[in-house]
């Protein structure tokens, strides 16, 4: 559930008001879940899917693999509760003035496809749904306009990329990996990734180990952008959980570590603009914001 670091990021943004102020928003995964949200004007609403509603219905299972199952229900995700418990407004996604990039990789040409324009509800929806299907975690490949597909992060780990890549030059980039203490080696799951990619497509496993060790080169690269910023276009600006936070892994479900990694990433993002705008760096709090409702 480690995308709950970026959606509070960005319901940090979406409270300072400055949504409008971006030309465009790119993701990958979670990342562009999340951004579609953002979009919308429904980061607040999207907040409880990673501790409360996915957790509580098991959108992640390992006991499923035991039954020939995915570990990831996307269909969970997608089809009940982004329809009906947090329902995205994708017709306002679809109709704003700043476009959503998604990130998809295409299995058989071994490349990523960054998606901006949508023919429907249904194209955004089986596009976030395709890049979001993480190999191992889901069984075979999605399929989207006719070609396998997925997870955009397994080539475009870093969608800052993505923007620049499309012209960007001014760039604000969301991690969900703290600062520092980066490893090359690939960890399990990604050589179990690799090893599913490569049955899928001959040589897709290795290219994905490669972009994995670019990425960590492109994570150091961004944290020497917040002390040396370069003179000249691309100029980046990446927020990121401060060296020796806790880094929230993708298995986590549990509720106090979650609710936690919210109230830190909306600090840090709070007092990130506060020291931009001239203020002093306070110390400062973030809780969460209970709100009564009808049940169901």
């Amino acid at each position: 559930m480690r995308g709950v670091v970026s959606a509070a990021m960005l319901a940090a943004l979406e409270e300072f008001g400055i949504a409008d102020c971006f030309d465009a928003v790119y993701g990958a995964s979670a990342g562009a879940i999340s951004g579609a949200y953002f979009l919308a004007g429904e980061t607040w609403k999207s907040l409880p899917l990673y501790y409360q509603d996915l957790p509580a219905r098991g959108l992640i299972d390992l006991k499923r693999v035991l039954r020939g199952k995915s570990i990831l229900d996307l269909d969970l995700l997608f089809d009940d509760v982004m329809e009906h418990v947090r329902p995205l407004d994708y017709e306002k996604v679809l109709s704003g003035p700043v476009p959503l990039g998604v990130a998809v990789t295409l299995v058989d040409r071994m490349e990523p496809l960054l998606v901006t324009s949508f023919e429907s509800k249904a194209d955004l929806k089986e596009a976030l749904r395709a890049g979001s299907w993480r190999p191992v975690l889901v069984r075979g490949t999605a399929e989207y306009r006719g070609q396998r597909a997925v997870d955009g992060s397994m080539l475009a780990a870093l969608p800052y990329t993505l923007a620049v890549d499309d012209g960007c030059t001014h760039v604000l980039s969301l991690s969900t990996f703290p600062t520092g203490g980066y490893s090359t080696k690939p960890s399990l799951l990604g050589k179990l990734t690799a090893r599913q990619l490569d049955r899928a497509r001959k040589g897709l496993g290795a290219l994905y180990l490669d972009h994995a060790r670019k990425k960590y080169d492109g994570l150091r690269w961004l944290a020497s952008q917040r002390d040396a910023p370069n003179a000249d276009p691309p100029f980046v600006l990446d927020l990121a959980p401060a060296s020796g936070e806790d880094t929230i892994s993708r298995w986590e479900t549990r509720l106090g570590p979650l609710v936690h990694a919210v109230e830190r990433s909306y600090e840090m993002v709070y007092t990130t603009f506060r020291m931009g705008a001239g203020g002093e760096r306070a110390s400062v709090r973030a809780v969460p914001r209970w709100t009564v409702v009808p049940a169901d």
